[in-house]
Parts: structure tokens; sequence; C-alpha cells
């Protein structure tokens, strides 16, 4: 090696290891809260989020029957200047019923239940976080097949852990009790458990995998006895987040019932956009 060459060399690693003897210890980046690198949140309750979403539902029954609802939703997180611990959420659906052959019910359009949710989300490590929550459902729809014809109390609970970068498991637990019933409509008591699993895929894309089984309480021998048990579906959703900051997120979802059920299946596309 020619001699002005190693002594440009030379002069270099001197400078470069002076500069790093001198130069005050810089100190690491804290590390970014666990919600802020979540791709998807509609899933999982445990991660809150100050968002508006917009998402349209199509169902289709075996006898004809459809019913098409639009479901405009908003939601406000509050807490911790790094972690949301409180969320409160409105849901507030259009609904376009129309009535199978027979049925005794008419077809219409028009405001379905309107849904009130509080959801307050801890954490007990950077991987595992659970939450605890109530839901309300009001009877706001006008008529019977917009809405369910009752007000509804929903407490609910769940947990995610994060057991690699890419992917975590949720579980969720829901229980459905209604206080107030029109005329002719059946009381609602219902239990809901919801295990999944969520992948993150390269190009911001997720994919999502949950089982959901059902049990009516209110027609078992006991509150106590699993042995009313009312069927279970898949649910298989796709999604991708657009913007830099992964705050727009467009999703599809897909949900077929496992047992015996007047429901084909359940198609949703929603698109979300979540302010830091």
């Amino acid at each position: 090696m020619p001699r002005p060459c190693l002594q440009v060399t030379t002069f270099a690693i001197a400078l470069s290891a002076s500069y790093l003897i001198a130069a005050p210890a810089q100190p690491s980046p804290a590390p970014e809260a666990t919600e802020s690198n979540e791709v998807n949140i509609e899933n999982d309750k445990t991660s809150n989020r100050t968002r508006l979403r917009l998402e349209n539902e199509f169902i289709d029954y075996t006898d004809g029957e459809s019913r098409n609802t639009l479901t405009y939703s908003g939601s406000y997180a509050v807490g911790f200047r790094g972690r949301k611990d409180w969320q409160f959420t409105l849901d507030w659906p259009l609904v376009s019923y129309h009535a199978a052959p027979g049925s005794g019910l008419q077809s219409a359009t028009g405001i379905g239940d309107v849904k009130l949710i509080l959801n307050h989300a801890f954490e007990s490590s950077s991987k595992v976080r659970w939450n605890i929550g109530m839901e309300a459902q009001l009877d706001t729809a006008r008529k019977l097949g917009l809405g369910d014809g009752m007000y509804v109390l929903s407490p609910f609970a769940g947990f995610s852990w994060r057991f690699c970068k890419r992917a975590k498991l949720t579980a969720s637990f829901k229980y459905n009790q209604s206080i107030a019933t029109r005329e002719g409509v059946s009381e609602r008591q219902t239990f809901e458990l919801k295990p999944g699993i969520e992948i993150n895929l390269p190009g911001r894309w997720y994919s999502y995998v949950e089982y959901a089984p059902k049990w009516d309480l209110a027609k078992g021998e006991s509150i106590g006895a699993f042995n009313s048990f009312a069927g279970a579906s898949m649910k298989f959703e796709v999604g991708r987040s657009w913007d830099r900051d992964e705050r727009l997120v467009v999703a599809f979802r897909y949900e077929q019932p496992l047992t015996e059920s007047s429901r084909q299946g359940t198609y949703v596309v929603g698109i979300t956009y979540r302010f830091k």
C-alpha cells in the first residue's frame, strides 16, 4: 500500500478513536410502546387508539333474507402519554334489511341499534396486555329487522400475547344480557369466546384467524352448565396499512358458520384512520 494512503488511513482511525473517547455517550432511544407497532387493532381490544372507522357488513341467510349494515364508528382514547388505557367508542349503524318471504317481517332501511363501549386496557409486560370493559346496545332501531328489539349489557374481557415479533395470540370473553325487550322478543343470555392469532406480513399486510364458539345460557338447564352450545364460526381477515405511520388500515373479513345456521356467510370491508 502506498505511504500517502497508509498515512490517511492511520489519521482517519486515530480521529475516529479520539471522537469515540471524547464524545459523550448518547442515551439509547426509549423503546416504543407496543401499540405503536400494531398494524390492526379492531380484533384486539387491549390496544386503544383514537380512531374513526367506516365498516360495511353484509350477511346472507339461507332463506333469502339478507342484512347490509354500514357502521360509522368513532373512538376516543385517553390515559398515559405513551399508552392510552381508556377508550370510549360509539357505533352508529345504518341498516338495509331484506326480509325473507313468509317471515312476517318487512324489508326496511334505517338506523340500527346504537352501541356504546367503554374499554380499559392494562399492560403487564411489553408482550402481554389484557383488558376489561362494558358494551351497551340501545334499542334505537324503529322496527325489527333493523335491530334486535332489546337493550343489552355486555361485560367483556380479553388478553393478547405477542410471542414473537410478527405474531400474537388474542382471546376475548363476552357475556350478553338483555335488560329490556320489545313485546314478542326473547331474552338474550349468551356467552362468547373468541381465541385468535394475528400475523404481521411483509409490506404492512396482516392476517387474522379467529374461532368463535357461542353458548345460549337462556336455553340451558342452569347458568353454570355449558350444555347449551349455540354454534361456532371461523373468521378470516386480511388487511394492510397504507400511511407511513400506519394510521390508515383497510381490511376485508369473511366469517363462515361451522355448525348449522341460517347464515350462509358474513362479508365485511372496513377502513380505519387512527390518530396518534
